[in-house]
């Protein structure tokens, strides 16, 4: 997007779009401001952020820990809460400085001016709704999947009156191997990321996709 953004207001090389105004060095350092980035030091920043959080929020808790699955996202929520900040009037997601390299101007301007306008366009209010809309229905899809799979008994199990009154219950180190990236990036039949289809649907991201687009176009 930021180079879409830039190429259609580029008046330098107004009849220019697209990748055709980078030069190759360019377009890896591009790719290496964000793409490279994002996978690599970003990454470790957002590992070293996220660690202390986690373990604030579990400090009264052991890997023996019963869990219900309330419980369950209420810790999850406290989690993206610490991670997030309590910053109701915050601008922009502090989560931005784990994806995009603030800390080193681009040395080709072409680059820079791409770099500015991807913050323009992910610092803008539309977007800080869209992404926190799409965290929440990421948590909701993600809980009540974990509750389908963790903590619903079997249709033929026999309960008696006295523990259906009571939700199940799992321990926490039983739970920590179904919080891994390839058990929480779930899946439809076919083959459609089930997070990625309930994001679609929210308004706030519907608007601000097709305002981002409109104007690139």
């Amino acid at each position: 997007l930021g180079r879409q953004n830039f190429a259609s207001k580029s008046s330098s090389a107004p009849e220019v779009t697209g990748t055709e105004i980078l030069s190759m060095e360019a377009r890896g350092e591009f790719f290496s401001m964000t793409y490279n980035f994002m996978l690599g030091q970003g990454l470790r920043e957002l590992v070293a952020h996220v660690t202390p959080q986690v373990a604030h929020v579990l400090r009264e808790h052991t890997v023996r820990s019963r869990l219900d699955a309330g419980s369950l996202t209420s810790v999850l929520r406290q989690i993206r809460s610490r991670v997030e900040g309590d910053s109701p009037n915050a601008s922009a997601s502090p989560l931005l400085r784990f994806v995009i390299c603030q800390q080193t101007a681009a040395t080709d301007v072409r680059v820079q001016g791409m770099l500015d306008e991807t913050w323009d366009t992910v610092e803008s209010p539309a977007f800080l709704a869209a992404l926190g809309d799409a965290l929440d229905k990421s948590l909701e899809v993600l809980s009540a999947q974990l509750k389908a799979t963790l903590f619903t008994e079997p249709l033929d199990t026999a309960v008696s009156s006295s523990s259906a009154a009571t939700p199940p219950m799992k321990p926490l180190v039983n739970l920590l191997a179904h919080l891994k990236p390839h058990r929480t990036v779930l899946h439809v039949d076919n083959g459609r990321v089930v997070h990625a289809d309930a994001v679609t649907s929210i308004p706030s991201v519907s608007t601000f996709a097709t305002a981002v687009f409109d104007q690139v176009d």
